[in-house]
């Protein structure tokens, strides 16, 4: 078997062939030829002349099928490590390959050409160009010759070896590496006149431009040698051209895409290229409008495979954008660079998310280049803000907020005209055929498997692009800067306010889709806008706050029809819009508090309460941006006492946080004054909470018979009005009015809870005296929940141990990050499920805030200054053994670690009176 005569090597091809031939025999493969035909493989792989077999087993005499096995074989030997071909064979094996490629490969099946140009390209890796220097001429004579299969032949090979130049590839030295890249750039490169490659592909094409094979094989090459030389000899040479074809035919579309898809992020130099020259404005002109024309063909026709294609256009075309954003602004003509954003609009009012968000990332990169690589002067080439903004304003309509049954005539062709002429090859005569398009594109991705994108990313990405084209940098005076943004979003507000209809179910329709998009487009960039205006100030300051009270107006216009959703959006701009209150007149600040006061006092019956904790928030936004002055802020504490009586507990908590946050954020008022409003604002929940019944005896077994009684099963005919079981409502009341103490002094307080007034904290905080007021009772009620464990334990009462035997679903959530699926509970006989989760919830929900309340508490001075807080923070410790883990933790890290862990010099003055005994007995719970 190991000798190397010609004869012992024809014999054991004969026999390898024979086996091949009984493997691909219909029906003639049995266990014995393929183990039969498994050992002889090996056999051939191991022998000392396994090349010559190679040779034999790929004549072209042979069958297609033996041939291909011959070149595999050849491929491993060549690839084998260690090396089983040395020089001397692989001589023989370069004469033997370009022996074929003059012409003898000719015969060969197209599938047996490509195992061929892979052996061949192995060997040009290891020999190509210094120890094979003919395969150049063989390869250049074969492509422009006659035959077209030898033709595509050489192509294959040429982009094999350009292959082997990939960035990642472990193949290469670094010297082989630039000398096979120094080869092939100097083929497409020299004679300047006529780069051989060059002139060898465009023969070829020339007289085998009807062959499939051919071109394709081209493509490839025009892909591949993107990744070898610069793109721009391959655009100085005209080889887009190429692509040009390809995506005329659509059995070569795809690899045309694919081609285009490398080229895309190699226009420019980058990298360790950087310095190299970039292409020439004509051929950059050219190959930029190759890609407009090819996004112009993106028309939604109703099938899989042509929004396929036309996502991979999508994606080329953002792509071409992101990777080249400041080389384009800068170095393509402005009518070229217009079209490209004519393009990108284009797709971006094609009905498919996955192709509105590449359109509007391609947007947004040239939108940031423009700056950053230099202005041209004149007006930017991209389409007119109206059009720009009319697509993005329904790209930010929310469907929930659309009516099911399709918006009525007038307001479905009003949205229409807003985003401009669909992509679509079909006509879209009502807006609701819009939606259903994007729907069915949404089916084909789902269907596919592909990550269908959420539809909020385009939203998000719709809002970027209006701070890009909108920058705060802009001059009040630019036609397409922040005035002209407020304008056009004014007309879409002023419309849907004062636009209504009735639809085909004969409902009315309140705009309010309409409405929230608007408000949504400016909202963001609005805030950037100022922020970069308030530095300089001046005009520009005044150029940007004069279009912002104009939009201000129009929102504030009332409404044809009512809506408590619209109501409840506008409530949430008039917060969004609090940063310019304070430059506004006092008089414009006091119509929003008088409309927010308005619907506190007097919600309207549909979605009140809604409505007015919705008017309680902005009151609270107003307040922490400082938009109050000291007359207004008066006026406000005049009202809000006029109005504690009247709402209930919760809201009259929102109402006192909303009036803390304005006195926490008007310095032009004297801090005896803010404490004064304070004091006078908590007096009603300081009374309250004195006179509660969990406060009054906090005691632990008080707080249990509350608890067991809250959750016993009401009796029959009871229902619903269980959760207004009078126990169950005394431990609300407890929690709502803990909430309002938080919520106070974390609003009047610096974020680490300490002002910084030095020794005289005690006197001039704020909320000084509201602390010194409520820490005896928070802690007894500390001390109470904390006891709750130790009595039920004690006590051996069963109702009180199935009750904190379990967590609630909240606290779950909390402690774990999610909810623990588990089996049904097992109560005592008098229980039911639903309510003994509720009252669960609400423990823990008052636990937190007790928690929340003493680190607020200890982390004020005025709180070390009573006598007896000592005495009760050691009973806290004390009881700490006794908790369940995950709340012992709660407490050790909210209210031990803030205060105790806090560094010497920046401790709470005041602390140091702390008796070290105290310090010590924390450090014990600590370890327990």
């Amino acid at each position: 078997m190991q000798g190397d005569s010609a004869q012992a090597l024809d014999a054991l091809a004969d026999q390898a062939a024979a086996a091949i031939h009984s493997i691909h025999a219909p029906g003639a493969v049995t266990a014995a030829s393929l183990v039969a035909a498994r050992e002889l493989h090996e056999n051939v792989c191991r022998h000392a002349s396994v090349h010559q077999l190679a040779f034999r087993l790929s004549d072209p005499a042979r069958t297609p099928q033996v041939q291909h096995f011959g070149f595999q074989v050849l491929l491993t030997a060549l690839k084998a490590r260690p090396p089983t071909l040395g020089q001397t064979e692989r001589a023989e094996a370069r004469a033997w390959l370009a022996s074929l490629l003059v012409g003898r490969a000719a015969v060969y099946q197209p599938y047996v050409r490509a195992k061929c140009a892979e052996v061949v390209s192995e060997v040009a890796r290891l020999d190509w160009p210094k120890q094979w220097p003919e395969l150049k001429n063989a390869l250049l004579a074969s492509a422009a010759g006659a035959s077209p299969e030898l033709a595509s032949l050489a192509l294959s090979v040429w982009c094999h070896i350009a292959d082997l130049l990939i960035e990642d590839s472990k193949e290469l030295t670094s010297d082989r590496r630039r000398e096979l890249s120094g080869a092939l750039t100097a083929l497409v490169e020299k004679p300047v006149a006529a780069p051989e490659l060059i002139s060898s592909l465009q023969q070829a094409l020339h007289q085998h431009g009807a062959d499939g094979a051919v071109v394709r094989e081209a493509l490839n090459l025009c892909r591949a040698l993107a990744v070898a030389v610069p793109v721009r000899a391959l655009l100085a040479h005209s080889l887009d051209q190429i692509i040009r074809v390809g995506l005329d035919v659509e059995a070569l579309r795809s690899q045309a895409v694919t081609a285009l898809a490398d080229w895309v992020e190699k226009v420019f130099p980058s990298g360790k290229s950087k310095g190299q020259p970039h292409p020439e404005a004509h051929d950059l002109a050219r190959f930029t409008a190759l890609l407009v024309q090819l996004s112009r063909r993106c028309v939604f026709d109703g099938t899989q495979q042509g929004y396929e294609f036309h996502r991979q256009v999508a994606e080329l075309v953002s792509d071409y954008c992101t990777a080249n954003a400041e080389n384009l602004v800068w170095y393509l003509p402005v009518s070229d660079l217009g079209g490209l954003w004519s393009a990108l609009l284009h797709l971006a009012r094609y009905p498919s998310s996955l192709v509105q968000l590449d359109a509007l990332n391609g947007m947004c990169q040239l939108s940031k280049a423009k700056d950053s690589s230099g202005s041209r002067g004149g007006a930017p080439p991209r389409p007119a803000l109206e059009q720009l903004l009319g697509t993005l304003f329904v790209h930010s309509l929310k469907n929930e907020l659309m009516p099911a049954e399709g918006p009525a005539s007038d307001r479905s062709e009003w949205l229409l005209r807003c985003l401009g002429a669909p992509s679509c090859s079909v006509p879209v005569p009502t807006f609701q055929v819009w939606c259903q398009f994007e729907a069915q594109t949404l089916a084909f991705d789902l269907r596919e498997g592909s990550d269908a994108v959420d539809v909020g990313a385009v939203k998000v990405k719709s809002f970027e692009l209006v701070r890009e084209i909108c920058p705060p940098s802009a001059s009040p005076q630019d036609p397409e800067g922040f005035g002209s943004l407020c304008r056009i979003a004014s007309l879409f507000v002023g419309r849907a306010l004062t636009a209504g209809g009735t639809s085909a179910a004969g409902t009315c329709q309140v705009w309010v889709a309409e409405f929230d998009a608007a408000l949504s487009l400016i909202e963001r960039t609005a805030t950037a806008v100022l922020k970069a205006s308030e530095k300089p100030a001046g005009e520009q300051l005044k150029g940007i706050l004069e279009p912002a009270l104009a939009f201000l107006q129009q929102v504030t216009m009332p409404a044809v029809s009512f809506s408590g959703t619209l109501e409840h959006r506008r409530m949430e701009f008039l917060s969004h819009w609090a940063v310019f209150y304070k430059h506004f007149d006092s008089d414009v600040v006091g119509q929003v508090l008088q409309r927010l006061i308005h619907v506190i006092e007097s919600p309207p019956a549909e979605d009140a309460v809604k409505l007015q904790r919705r008017a309680l928030d902005t009151l609270i936004s107003l307040g922490k941006q400082g938009a109050l002055r000291p007359a207004q802020l008066e006026s406000l504490y005049t009202e809000c006492s006029r109005l504690a009586g009247k709402l209930n507990p919760a809201a009259r908590g929102k109402l006192i946080e909303a009036l803390a946050a304005a006195v926490a954020a008007c310095g032009n008022l004297e801090i005896a004054r803010r404490s004064q409003i304070i004091c006078g604002m908590m007096e009603q929940p300081t009374a309250a909470f004195h006179a509660s019944p969990l406060a009054q005896s906090a005691t632990s077994d008080a707080l249990l018979a509350v608890l067991t009684g809250a959750a016993a099963t009401p009796p029959p005919g009871a229902g619903a009005n269980k959760f207004e079981e009078p126990n169950l409502g005394k431990l609300r009341d407890l929690r709502t009015l803990l909430a309002t103490f938080t919520g106070v002094i974390n609003k009047t307080a610096t974020p680490s809870g300490v002002h910084t007034c030095g020794d005289n904290f005690a006197q001039d905080h704020v909320a000084a005296q509201v602390v010194q007021a409520w820490a005896p009772g928070i802690f007894a009620v500390a001390h109470g929940l904390a006891g709750l464990s130790v009595l039920a334990h004690g006590t051996g009462n069963q109702a009180a141990l199935m009750l904190l035997s379990s967590c609630a679903s909240t606290e779950q959530e909390c402690v774990l990050g999610k909810r623990c699926e588990a089996s049904p509970e097992v109560l005592l006989p008098g229980f039911d499920a639903r309510v003994v989760g509720s009252v669960r919830g609400l423990l823990w929900e008052t636990q937190s805030v007790v928690v929340n309340a003493l680190r607020l508490c200890m982390a004020c001075s005025s709180f070390w200054a009573l006598p007896d807080a000592p005495s009760w923070i050691r009973a806290l410790v004390e009881l700490l053994p006794s908790q369940r883990l995950h709340v012992a933790n709660v407490i050790l890290k909210e209210v031990f670690v803030p205060i105790y862990g806090m560094p010497a010099s920046s401790a709470t003055p005041g602390f140091s009176a702390v008796p070290s005994q105290v310090q010590g007995a924390a450090f014990v719970g600590g370890g327990a």
